[in-house]
């Protein structure tokens, strides 16, 4: 046995006030996003079934609900909703992928998940874009 220190530094007992020294890779990072994507979809249900509601009642109702679409604060809302709902298809495909023992590897797990990241981000801007334009 070696006395000498290891060079490479052990966390042990991290505290939620240390959550910035946590160092979790993109399978992580993707699989906690998948669940504040769930958590802000359970949110947005009560939310997108009352303006489904007003938008089936009459055509004034409908032309009130398509006036608060040109609200930037509802935008940046129907922005994160549909980021958590892309977001969510997206790692929740590669999850049941994952539950069927396909790309399991380090690599491909790596891979599919950034994978999932990146198309989220780049669907997301797309749809900022032309909701902002």
């Amino acid at each position: 046995m070696s006395s000498s220190p290891s060079s490479k530094k052990q966390f042990r007992n991290i505290q939620i006030l240390d959550i910035s020294k946590y160092r979790l890779p993109i399978p992580g990072i993707v699989s906690i996003l998948h669940r504040i994507s769930g958590v802000f979809l359970f949110l947005a249900i009560p939310a997108v079934l009352f303006i489904l509601e007003k938008t089936l009642r009459s055509p004034l109702s409908f032309a009130s609900v398509t006036s608060y679409l040109r609200d930037p604060i509802f935008k940046i809302l129907l922005v994160i909703v549909f980021w958590s709902f892309i977001h969510h298809i997206l790692a929740g495909v590669r999850f049941l992928a994952l539950d069927l023992h396909w790309g399991v590897t380090k690599y491909v797990s790596r891979l599919t998940s950034s994978i999932v990241f990146g198309t989220a981000v780049i669907l997301t801007i797309m749809f900022s874009v032309w909701m902002f334009l």
